[in-house]
């Protein structure tokens, strides 16, 4: 399947896959900010496979893909360009997604998911989200304001170095 219009991406622990968020359609008949999905290609090539598409009726945009420390579960965010983010999980293969986060369920307003970055043990999940910084369980509970992660890998953000992420 053709995926143009590649976005954020995220490489599983074991180095075998990579996910990332893309358009649906090619980029001249995708609109802006809809067609989004998920599609996942072997590292050394070959196909990409859609995973998933934005449950936004009028197809979001999808954005941060992270794969869990142990490689299971991706968690990412789907939302609309402007507003509404929500976090989202799904086992590695593209099976059994579902919400654990709701922007507007957590009174965060409208606002975009900038980050997402699992602990090390995986047991917690960090949101950066229009500058507030929260954590969270991965289904969701437990969802706290933090004032920093200091342990959390935070790839592809300037603030980390590559050897501070365990993956």
């Amino acid at each position: 399947m053709d995926s143009p219009g590649i976005g954020d991406a995220t490489i599983s622990p074991d180095g075998s896959r990579v996910v990332y968020a893309g358009l649906t359609k090619p980029v001249d008949e995708a609109k802006f900010c809809h067609d989004g999905g998920l599609f996942a290609v072997d590292a050394d090539g070959g196909p990409a496979q859609l995973l998933w598409t934005s449950h936004i009726p009028q197809k979001g945009v999808l954005r941060v893909p992270t794969f869990s420390p142990d490689g299971t579960k991706i968690a990412f965010a789907d939302g609309y360009c402007d507003h509404a983010h929500s976090v989202w999980l799904m086992n590695a293969d593209g099976s059994d997604p579902h919400k654990i986060v709701d922007g507007d369920a957590m009174a965060l307003g409208a606002g975009h998911v900038q980050a997402l970055a699992w602990s090390p043990a995986g047991d917690r999940l960090a949101l950066l989200y229009e500058g507030g910084l929260y954590s969270f369980a991965p289904d969701g509970s437990d969802f706290r304001e933090e004032r920093s992660l200091p342990d959390y890998c935070w790839t592809g953000r300037l603030w980390v170095s590559p050897e501070q992420c365990t993956r």
